[in-house]
């Protein structure tokens, strides 16, 4: 996919750390598997999600995108050069924790936990309502094989086209955001297999999802305001590399 090849890999790699859940945090199974919809990035190199899949979480198909599209680069902050728009999670409630528990998870009896990003517009320009769209699971390739997934409840779905294949990506609707302007999103992670242990600081590691903004087609007085970010955005990838297979930012 041509068009998440514009980052070189050293950028994914040095994106904003990982949450790390405390090994010992709460099972308390205050939120149940049976009251979410979890859904896995089960399409072609993890990119995405299946139909069937999405159609039996019944997420709604908010939009349809092609490569024609204002597509920003999106991460963590304090990664260099600075995303278009920054990203900075803070862990929250868990609400399963089987590994913390002494049992194996499994996509039966997965880890739950929710955390609040903070998007922040640092591209420059007025940002008109986008999408943050969750393109591919582990980018970085730490947890090959692993059920990765999210709660279906929070998300809507972006139809994505490219050279005759679909692509469904998880999608969660940003406002309008002035330059600086900041928003705060729920993500809810579920996770099907075993985390890897920081033993230096007794923790679980959470893996990192692929990333991308994606500017959606708006009324001609907004449209107006997507050509600067166009620009800057053009300007972002002039003398770049281009390393096949990597996605653009991760958290």
């Amino acid at each position: 996919m041509r068009w998440l090849r514009r980052t070189p890999r050293r950028w994914v790699s040095r994106a904003g750390a990982a949450l790390a859940v405390a090994l010992a945090a709460a099972d308390g199974h205050a939120l149940s598997l049976s009251s979410i919809d979890p859904i896995y990035f089960n399409g072609p190199g993890r990119f995405g999600f299946t139909a069937a899949d999405v159609a039996h979480a019944q997420i709604p198909v908010s939009a349809t995108a092609t490569p024609q599209d204002l597509w920003l680069s999106a991460g963590g902050q304090g990664v260099s050069p600075t995303p278009a728009l920054g990203i900075d999670q803070h862990l929250g409630t868990i609400y399963s924790n089987p590994q913390g528990a002494g049992r194996t998870p499994s996509v039966g009896d997965p880890f739950i936990g929710d955390s609040t990003w903070t998007v922040d517009n640092q591209s420059g320009a007025p940002l008109p309502p986008s999408y943050l769209l969750f393109v591919q699971a582990d980018p970085t390739g730490q947890y090959p094989g692993l059920p990765i997934g999210l709660d279906g409840d929070l998300l809507s779905v972006v139809d994505y086209s490219y050279d005759g294949s679909d692509y469904l990506f998880g999608a969660i609707r940003l406002p309008s955001l002035g330059v600086g302007q900041s928003f705060d999103i729920a993500v809810r992670y579920v996770v099907g297999g075993r985390l890897d242990l920081d033993a230096g600081h007794d923790a679980l590691l959470l893996p990192r999802f692929g990333l991308y903004c994606l500017v959606v087609p708006e009324p001609a007085p907004v449209a107006g305001l997507a050509l600067g970010l166009a620009a800057i955005a053009i300007h972002a990838r002039r003398g770049r590399a281009t390393v096949g297979g990597d996605c653009g930012r991760c958290c």
